[in-house]
């Protein structure tokens, strides 16, 4: 008499749940990496765009200084004293730099003292700032005094041991010829 097989054996069972297991951790292992890469992806992009607001605010006041303090600007920092309103106000210098801890920040002093002192990138934000190159470009003014020309400057921020640049340029108006 002729047997007919109506299920399967265990053995066949064995193995298709092995092979479908196998299959379903290799698609998780796939799934997670793509999160993974998306989640450090995202963090980098995150990071790139605060330190290009950071920059951008930076470089405004560079472009709307009265002037740039040559005594406090070199390559780890720039001066920037905003303008006056009327020769009887306050004057406001703005110093922005790079401190020991990895943190950019902006010193606030009026006449001279420091009043106030803010970070601006990489304090408590899971950033740090890796470096700061300032460079200077001199000439003279309208006037013929000397006076910074050109302000460029390059930040480089580290996220999650991935490493990103931004950098820009500015020229503070008030040296222009119009």
């Amino acid at each position: 008499m002729k047997r007919t097989r109506s299920a399967f054996t265990l053995v066949e069972v064995l193995i298709a749940l092995t092979l479908l297991a196998i299959i379903m951790l290799s698609i998780g292992a796939a799934v997670n990496a793509a999160v993974d890469s998306y989640q450090s992806n995202d963090a980098l992009a995150a990071a790139t765009n605060s330190a290009r607001a950071v920059l951008q605010r930076v470089l405004t006041d560079v472009r709307q200084a009265a002037a740039i303090d040559q005594h406090l600007t070199d390559s780890t920092g720039v001066g920037i004293y905003l303008p006056r309103a009327s020769a009887s106000d306050d004057q406001i210098e703005l110093y922005y730099h790079l401190d020991d801890a990895g943190v950019f920040r902006m010193d606030r002093y009026v006449n001279g003292t420091l009043q106030a002192s803010y970070p601006l990138l990489g304090d408590g934000d899971g950033l740090s700032v890796s470096t700061l190159s300032v460079t200077t470009s001199t000439g003279t003014d309208w006037k013929g005094l000397n006076c910074v020309k050109c302000v460029d400057m390059r930040l480089g921020v580290d996220c999650s041991g991935h490493e990103t640049f931004v950098s820009g340029s500015a020229y503070p108006r008030r040296n222009l010829i119009f």
